[in-house]
């Protein structure tokens, strides 16, 4: 008997209570609802789910018991896509409801869900592509509550299919009962689509002519396979796509788009296929198999079987694996049973940004040291490639797959824009009729002692919000110039849009403008605040200054590089030694920055150090050539008798070197720069490794993997006191010159020059210790790209007792600039 029973008496039924829960975060289009409803009918619950433009809205009635485990399934059985930020609960009187349901979504005044981002195919529905028997086999557009696009998709919230672009197709009978069924993995998937009713391929050749090919991808493929350059329609915009081992498909790709030597993506069939061309170590592995599908940067062995035009003066390449349905039919990838084992892949690694963080892989702790430590970025790896190579699909090891754009432009998202743009460089065009209603490149990573990375951040990592220490008001920053980003703050969320790349012609701000109002509208936030870089030519400036917010905010560039970092890692409210290191921002003393040492805490700093500014001859062509700043460093250092140097840049530009010094000493069109990037410039054309940029920071790339290590002391220097100090590059190019005409090796050329800038910050960082009492060192800017200098830094700071941050989520670069702008407006609001 039940100790709660009196004998002779009936059991008394636990009294039935009823609640209301609104949960909020990605709890739209990733199987939520779907989730709700099978726990509620497992429990016995009965009650109402419905998607609002707040979250997502629960009425639930039954016992105490009940309401109480169904609230804990929120945290041990969420869908493998859904985050909860917060649930909301409030008492209500039960209505007397007789079953669980699934209302129609409600349209409200308030924007309070987040958008969900694009998400890779998962291996139930690549199991499904693969399966003769199954009705979407070979189906391009295959996906689930567990995968396939959303961001991409969505007019606006609540995420229902008539708000997206599958509005375009309505279901057949079969679609339309997996939605409604709640035993079936497509149980109110918003783009539940099949061959019968859904998007369909088209192929056409560059003259706009449609093929008469029964099998578009198969048709794409011969093509490939025969050397030929094929546009494909993905998720976020198009790609143009060779066979990677066809050394004159690549080159002609390359020449075809103006590409110079910046490195193409790949898209290889699978894991081990890639191992064939790249070293793979665990959490590589785990980035490159995760729900977002970046692209990796890896360490490529020395036998590939690839084309060397991929990646020229390269040892990284970078790969990503097919996340689409498409792009697993183009390449074949997960045609095995093996393959399509499991039922999702793993959560993305969880890498965090700090040191010292004891539940975080870190850095080991060393003792002070003068040169770099170990890492694997010297020259390919002699590793040799495995014997039995894996057999590549249709005999592809890899396809190119760079993003669809002309220089300087966005990526291509609709056909007759693709036809326009690229006609001249693609032969075939494989496409579909599915709409792109906001075009997203791939997102690009790298994982750095451990963790990862974050060198563009787009296609799966956007929309989610970076979380704020406290809540901000309605800010939008509009970010810098190059590789650009914007943000928007709601409540304690930054949200930071898609990668939009340079914004400095009319497409790029076209593509800018149209960000601003997709993020505001889809947020719901009316901005009341706009910040922007203090650049006055920037055009995200002049777009800020004219804009009828009525608050306007100006954040120098390197503070907000700084605070960008401080932000993420929620350190907003501390004071920090902060090295922001780039190649260009402009300064507030009339000098272009970009070797800065900054001392303070959002939203004051002082700019505590910096490297001697030097004249930049030329202007923006210096950035071009960077045999410029080298002989704007020589002449500084050395004087005119530079030219007497073996070398070879100063041989072959001897004809202009009189008009270079001419500019420099009148002062016309020479401005001043403090920027470490251009000294990276300058000492790989004074080594002879870059003489002209085809792409943007390709000079200190270049010297990066031309540095092998080497058991040397790192060069002299020079910090001059006084306020700021002075860091003084002399007799660092002084003895880079004397090495060179002495016949030292390059590569321990550029070894020791990295060795010896991270023994000069290291310096500062100690006096500037010594001197404020600060032991936290924030990391920011585009040179901390470079594994070399950032692991280098990072270990003998933390070495000498330092706590050292450094951007993860958010890159280091100017994609990063937005978040930094809105941790200093929001600081420079609550000082008010």
């Amino acid at each position: 008997m039940d100790r709660n029973e009196t004998p002779g008496k009936t059991k008394t039924a636990a009294p039935v209570i009823a609640r209301e829960l609104l949960a909020t975060g990605v709890v739209q289009g990733v199987g939520f609802r779907p989730f709700v409803y099978r726990i509620a009918r497992q429990l016995g619950i009965v009650g109402t789910v419905c998607n609002t433009s707040e979250g997502v809205r629960i009425e639930i009635e039954g016992t105490a018991e009940q309401l109480d485990a169904f609230r804990r399934s929120f945290d041990d059985e969420l869908p493998p896509l859904a985050l909860v930020t917060s649930v909301k609960v409030s008492d209500r009187q039960p209505r007397g409801l007789r079953e669980f349901t699934i209302l129609p979504s409600t349209d409200e005044t308030t924007h309070e869900a987040l958008i969900p981002p694009d998400v890779s195919i998962c291996r139930n529905c690549l199991r499904e592509l693969h399966d003769p028997a199954d009705r979407r086999h070979g189906y391009a557009f295959i996906n689930c509550t567990d995968c396939g696009p959303r961001y991409t998709i969505i007019v606006d919230v609540p995420y229902d299919r008539p708000q997206t672009a599958m509005a375009d197709f309505p279901m057949c009978d079969d679609c339309l009962r997996d939605y409604r069924d709640p035993a079936d993995r497509r149980f109110h998937a918003e783009a539940t689509c099949c061959p019968v009713c859904g998007p369909r391929m088209l192929l056409f050749d560059n003259k706009r002519n449609p093929t008469a090919a029964d099998d578009p991808i198969a048709f794409a493929r011969e093509r490939l396979a025969e050397g030929r350059i094929v546009a494909v329609k993905g998720i976020g915009g198009f790609h143009l796509a060779v066979d990677a081992a066809n050394a004159d498909a690549v080159e002609e790709l390359r020449r075809r788009k103006g590409r110079g030597l910046k490195p193409f993506a790949l898209m290889a069939p699978s894991i081990e296929i890639i191992r064939t061309f790249c070293r793979v170590d665990d959490a590589e592995a785990k980035l490159l198999e995760s729900p977002v599908r970046p692209i990796v940067l890896l360490r490529r062995l020395k036998i590939t079987g690839l084309a060397e035009g991929v990646a020229p003066f390269n040892n990284r390449l970078g790969v990503m694996l097919p996340y689409t349905p498409l792009h697993c039919l183009l390449l074949g990838a997960g045609d095995s049973a093996e393959q399509c084992q499991g039922g999702r892949f793993d959560q993305p690694p969880q890498m965090g940004g700090r040191f010292d963080q004891p539940r975080r892989a870190r850095l080991r702790t060393r003792r002070p040291r003068s040169k770099p430590a170990p890492t694997d970025q010297p020259a390919p790896t002699d590793q040799p490639a495995p014997t039995g190579w894996p057999a590549a699909p249709d005999g592809f090891v890899a396809l190119v797959m760079t993003s669809a754009n002309m220089a300087d432009e966005p990526i291509v998202i609709d056909d007759d824009a693709a036809f326009d743009k690229l006609g001249h460089v693609a032969d075939f065009f494989l496409t579909h009729n599915r709409r792109i209603l906001y075009r997203t490149d791939d997102s690009i990573a790298k994982v750095v002692a451990g963790r990862r990375q974050t060198w563009r951040r787009s296609r799966g990592y956007v929309p989610r919000p970076i979380v704020l220490d406290e809540p901000a008001p309605p800010i939008l920053a509009c970010g810098a110039l190059m590789k650009n980003t914007i943000a928007l703050t709601r409540g304690r969320d930054a949200f930071i849009s898609q990668h939009m790349g340079d914004i400095d012609s009319r497409e790029g701000i076209a593509f800018f403008e149209e960000t601003v109002e997709h993020l505001t509208r889809m947020l719901g936030v009316k901005p009341e605040t706009i910040v922007h870089d203090l650049h006055p030519e920037y055009l995200s400036t002049r777009y800020a200054t004219e804009s009828p917010v009525r608050r306007k905010l100006g954040v120098q560039h390197h503070h907000a590089h700084i605070a960008s970092c401080q932000c993420e890692h929620g350190i907003t409210g501390r004071a920090v030694i902060g090295f922001a290191l780039d190649g260009t921002g402009y300064g507030l003393d009339g000098t272009i920055w970009g070797g800065e040492v900054l001392v303070g805490r959002p939203p004051d700093y002082e700019r505590a150090a910096h490297i001697e500014c030097v004249p930049m001859p030329g202007g923006e062509m210096a950035v071009k050539q960077p045999w410029r700043m080298a002989a704007s460093h020589l002449l500084n250092a050395i004087g005119p008798a530079y030219r007497l140097l073996p070398l070879p840049f100063i041989r072959k530009h001897a004809d202009v070197l009189d008009d270079i010094e001419r500019m420099i000493a009148a002062k016309l069109n020479s401005p001043l720069t403090s920027s470490c990037g251009r000294l990276f410039d300058a000492v790989s054309a004074m080594l002879g490794l870059c003489d002209e940029a085809t792409f943007e920071g390709e000079p200190a790339v270049r010297l990066e993997m031309a540095a092998t290590p080497a058991d040397v002391p790192p060069y002299g220097w020079e910090i001059i006191d006084g306020t700021p100090l002075i860091i003084s590059p002399k007799k660092i190019v002084r003895r880079i010159a004397n090495d060179i005409a002495g016949g030292a090796e390059p590569g321990a050329i550029a070894w020791r020059f990295h060795a010896t800038l991270i023994a000069v910050f290291a310096d500062v960082a100690r006096r500037l210790r010594a001197e404020r009492g600060i032991n936290t060192v924030a990391l920011g800017g585009g040179v901390f790209l470079n594994e070399i200098f950032l692991t280098g830094l990072a270990e003998t700071l933390h070495g000498e007792g330092f706590e050292v941050f450094w951007p993860q989520e958010v890159p280091p670069g100017d994609g990063g600039i937005s978040l930094g702008q809105i941790a200093i407006a929001k600081e420079m609001m609550s000082d008010e």
